[in-house]
């Protein structure tokens, strides 16, 4: 099955051409429907239009404001009425004129059904306008084995539809037809239409004014010198016409009438303009450089998002060691001040400890012998210190309010620290996510309103921007969560050994110093060992022990710190998703990249494209 897959792709893109236009013509649309292009519907319709008009009689639109006489004019063109005409617009459906020997009406309803009737039913049809996809109308006229027209509703009809169904027959077209009324030529409003049409469509056109018969001869050179003043370069030629002149000429077979419409000189201009041997080869080109740099455009337009991703992302990077370090200047000096409040009540506290130390005096028995060698005690007085804990206890603890309102407020103060710090980091994180959602909500919903515009190629932005969070944000917030978390657990670590345990650490500190004083007192009355006497260093040194202070002043107020360390951690791991997201838009350039190249290599290598 593998196999027959491969067999029918080479049989449908590898294909032999011959080295004439027409060939060249067959290799560059074969090489713009290749599946990896992903070319538009609309594109590969323009493709196919491209093929039908080097083998088909060029087909030119009829196009121009209601009653502006469109029908009238191609029945004169044909030399005979086959189209309806009337005040009431009675063409709602482009009409396609083509050359056959008998006159006959194809109608495809939009059911997909097709009848063929009669040429004089066509009026009959406008009412059910809506059921139609499209009318084709033969006629027996010489004209048409050289040039097919498309007869289009008016511009300026009530109906908004029959406007967009000229708009769109103008997509199909290589030329077109611009007929104008004598008393509404060159009008602003008429202006306007004509440059839309025009120039979208890039169509080599003819401007026709019609009912010339209405106007003197010096109204006519008058509204002709406007008319060529106000349209500038729009139109090959501007010729003044009567089309009902030329039709009454033709059916009635009066040579003055039909020399008197200037009918002749249109239908030269017509020949000229659309029969020339250059006109669908200059046309094809065009047409085909506007699809080709279409196609490329679009490949850059894809490069274009991806570089806006690029760009986001380079200016978080840029700016992030300024920004931690922003934050390092701001919380570094409010965490030392933090340690330092800390460590002055610890100093209140062990000052408070110490003047509770107090002397008192102690007897021991000292052995010694007479001069006899007999053995008897000696009395001796010696000061030793004493810690009572119940009044230490009861003044630092059970009846104290300096020290415990110092801590009550401490935790507070601490926590209001760890949410600014928190608050600081989700600002720096949030700096990123602002700018990146901006890009979601501009591309998620990106639409190039072009009429060669790519569902995939646009539906591939608007899935790729919608998932900017997958994308790029969820590591950075991942990582941000994850030093944040740190800053929780240090603060947390801070309170249970210091804030909440102020009545633990102080019974642990005074307990230590009692039980040393009397170790040292059991031993000096066993041993003679000196009595300890804790100095108010001692006892400070004992109440920082206690706290844990030592382990603190590192985290707190050293190159070590614990914000310090936090920040190296979040500025490492940024830096290496930063890479990993450059990484991968280098590799989604890749694509668009790659078939940019490729068309530009095609537009070297055609001859339809230089």
């Amino acid at each position: 099955m593998f196999n027959e897959f491969i067999n029918a792709y080479k049989a449908r893109y590898f294909k032999v051409f011959t080295s004439d236009f027409k060939g060249e013509l067959a290799r560059l649309v074969n090489e713009l429907n290749d599946p990896s292009l992903h070319a538009s519907d609309e594109i590969k319709e323009s493709l196919n239009l491209l093929i039908d008009t080097l083998n088909e009689p060029p087909l030119i639109a009829v196009i121009g404001q209601f009653s502006s006489g469109k029908s009238t004019f191609l029945n004169a063109l044909l030399g005979q009425n086959i189209l309806p005409s009337g005040l009431t617009p009675v063409t709602a459906k482009a009409v396609r004129l083509k050359f056959a020997k008998m006159p006959l009406l194809s109608v495809k309803f939009t059911n997909g059904s097709e009848s063929l009737l009669a040429s004089s039913e066509l009026a009959e049809l406008n009412a059910m306008s809506e059921q139609i996809k499209s009318m084709t109308l033969y006629a027996p006229s010489e004209i048409l084995k050289e040039v097919n027209f498309i007869d289009t509703p008016g511009l300026n009809s009530l109906r908004d539809a029959d406007t967009k169904e000229t708009k769109n027959t103008l997509k199909k077209v290589c030329g077109a037809i611009w007929l104008s009324l004598a008393n509404n030529a060159a009008k602003a409003s008429e202006l306007e239409s004509v440059e839309e049409i025009l120039k979208t469509n890039d169509l080599k056109a003819l401007c026709f004014i019609n009912q010339k018969d209405k106007l003197s001869q010096d109204e006519l050179e008058s509204l002709l010198k406007h008319a060529r003043q106000t349209y500038g370069e729009l139109f090959e030629d501007i010729i003044a016409i009567s089309s009902k002149q030329a039709l009454l000429g033709i059916t009635n077979e009066n040579k003055s009438e039909l020399e008197s419409s200037n009918f002749a000189k249109a239908l030269s201009a017509v020949k000229e303009t659309f029969l020339s041997a250059s006109f669908k080869e200059n046309f094809i080109k065009a047409r085909a450089k506007k699809i080709v740099n279409f196609l490329i455009a679009e490949q850059e337009n894809r490069l274009k998002v991806y570089g806006a991703a690029d760009e986001i992302l380079d200016k978080f990077n840029a700016t992030l060691e300024e920004k931690l370090e922003a934050i390092k200047e701001e919380f570094k000096p409010k965490i030392a001040l933090q340690y330092s409040d800390m460590s002055e009540a610890i100093k209140l506290a062990s000052d408070e400890v110490f003047k509770l130390l107090k002397p008192f005096s102690r007897t021991k028995f000292n052995p010694a012998k007479t001069l006899l060698n007999k053995e008897i005690y000696k009395r001796e007085n010696f000061e030793m210190i004493s810690l009572d804990t119940d009044e230490v206890f009861s003044k630092l603890i059970y009846e104290d309010v300096v020290f415990s309102k110092f801590f009550k407020r401490y935790k507070r103060d601490l926590k209001e620290l760890e949410n600014e710090i928190i608050s600081a980091f989700d600002e720096l994180y949030k700096s990123l996510e602002d700018e990146l959602f901006i890009y979601k909500s501009r591309y998620e919903s990106f639409n190039p309103l072009d009429e060669f515009a790519s569902n995939y190629e646009t539906k591939s932005i608007n899935t790729y921007a919608g998932r900017t969070y997958e994308n790029f944000l969820r590591e950075y917030e991942n990582a941000k969560f994850k030093a944040t978390q740190k800053i929780s657990l240090f603060f947390e670590k801070l309170d249970v050994k210091v804030a909440s345990n102020y009545e633990n650490a102080l019974k642990l500190a005074v307990y230590f110093l009692k039980q040393k004083i009397e170790n040292s007192l059991n031993s000096h009355l066993q041993m003679g060992t000196p009595l300890y006497i804790p100095s108010a260093k001692e006892v400070y040194e004992r109440m920082l022990n206690a706290f844990s202070l030592y382990e603190f002043d590192d985290l707190m107020c050293s190159n070590n710190s614990f914000l310090n360390k936090t920040l190296l951690d979040i500025k490492t791991e940024f830096n290496e998703i930063y890479a990993q997201k450059i990484a991968m838009l280098e590799r989604l350039k890749a694509k668009p990249n790659e078939q940019i190249l490729k068309l530009e290599k095609l537009q070297e290598s055609s001859v339809i494209l230089k």
